[in-house]
């Protein structure tokens, strides 16, 4: 759906039982204004996309109106804004839905995301594409231990970064949180299944010449020697690959 109004999208989606998936643009579009009562939609996949950076005000009045209890999969693409991350957690809280895949490009990554996340115990694939650092936030959420779990049936785990130019400070330091999380989901429990898989993909345009060091890649080795298929790779301007 591009170019519809908001209305047009909510009747086609309440009214199309026999569709799964659905896909929506939203444009720059600043909504009717008039709230109405959230409607019950049969959706089991949406990719919802923005053309702009900042609040979307046509998908915050589209979430404000929907309950989607049967959604398993939700594709993000390029929409940010304080009201926007509201509505959305506010459309997930309603809906209660079975969410198993998460995927997100051009999303800002903050506590948002670990509150999405925490509403979703279901969720088993996460996948990432941002234009920024990785927030330690979001790393230090998804550690595994006895008292807290996010996303504790989460078994695959994937993120790519891309960078104008980045500091080997910056790497030196998040590295070792990826890997930590990683390993912190490494046994399944009672409360955490493992996990299965997890890749990290720096596309860096301005080599840094970073690579990593010793303990991180025995780490690594450990992970993969489990059966957990893991990787971290590096890419420089000329997409040569640094390490895999």
């Amino acid at each position: 759906m591009r170019g519809w109004s908001t209305s047009g999208m909510i009747h086609a989606l309440t009214k199309c039982h026999n569709v799964d998936s659905f896909t929506i643009i939203i444009g720059e579009f600043f909504g009717t204004g008039t709230a109405s009562r959230p409607r019950l939609i049969q959706a089991r996949s949406l990719d919802i996309g923005g053309t702009f950076s900042g609040d979307q005000y046509q998908g915050i009045e589209l979430l404000n109106s929907l309950i989607a209890t049967q959604l398993k999969s939700l594709t993000l693409r390029k929409l940010g804004g304080i009201r926007w991350k509201l509505s959305l957690l506010d459309f997930i809280s309603r809906s209660q839905c079975p969410l198993r895949t998460l995927t997100l490009h051009d999303i800002p990554i903050d506590q948002h995301l670990l509150q999405l996340l925490s509403l979703v115990p279901t969720l088993i694939s996460l996948t990432m594409e941002i234009y920024s650092n990785i927030d330690d936030t979001l790393l230090n959420g998804l550690v595994a231990t006895p008292e807290l779990s996010i996303s504790p049936r989460l078994q695959q785990f994937d993120l790519v970064c891309h960078y104008r130019q980045t500091e080997n400070r910056h790497l030196d330091n998040t590295v070792p949180r990826i890997l930590a999380m990683a390993e912190s989901r490494l046994r399944p429990s009672s409360s955490v299944e493992s996990l299965e898989r997890f890749s990290v993909k720096y596309e860096v345009l301005a080599s840094s010449g970073w690579d990593l060091n010793s303990e991180s890649l025995l780490r690594l080795q450990r992970l993969n020697e489990t059966g957990m298929k893991a990787s971290i790779k590096v890419v420089d301007s000329f997409h040569k690959l640094r390490y895999r």
